[in-house]
């Protein structure tokens, strides 16, 4: 998950185009293992945004070192 674009919406012609060059994308070793999801219900994205930002904190205080670093990177 890189970001969400609250409020906004994409035409479904201009998403079909995106999603369409996304998976016809190379990855390692061509095996493309990205999976795409729109969600949109906002009560849905919030909930979603929650509990990444939960196990983000978690490993971060697994890490031990480096947590400030790491926190900088969407992951």
């Amino acid at each position: 998950m890189r970001q969400f674009i609250n409020g906004q919406s994409i035409d479904n012609i201009a998403l079909r185009r995106l999603l369409g060059s996304a998976h016809a994308a190379p990855g390692v070793n061509l095996m493309q293992p990205w999976r795409f999801i729109r969600i949109v219900s906002s009560e849905t994205r919030e909930t979603l945004h929650h509990l990444v930002e939960e196990e983000r904190i978690k490993t971060t205080q697994a890490m031990g070192q480096g947590e400030e670093e790491f926190m900088q990177f969407k992951v």
